[in-house]
């Protein structure tokens, strides 16, 4: 039971690593993709690039969980 824990708590500090890694990494890709398009306002963009960000962060989380339940099956 306790390896189950240690097991938990290691992907998830794994899984808020690369999802903290991943939003920031979409944040300025986005960002910097939308600054082609002059028409938008920059207030708009960050407001565009955080949802992508957040987007890519509750991703690599969601993939890291079910990547613990796909292999914690018993």
């Amino acid at each position: 039971m306790e390896n189950d824990y240690s097991l938990i708590k290691m992907l998830v500090v794994i899984g808020l690593f690369f999802g903290i890694l991943g939003g920031v990494i979409a944040y300025v890709n986005a960002y910097e993709g939308y600054s082609h398009f002059p028409e938008i306002t920059r207030k708009k963009r960050i407001r565009m690039s955080l949802e992508i960000a957040a987007g890519g962060f509750l991703m690599a989380v969601f993939a890291g969980l079910i990547v613990y339940f796909l292999f914690n099956r018993r």
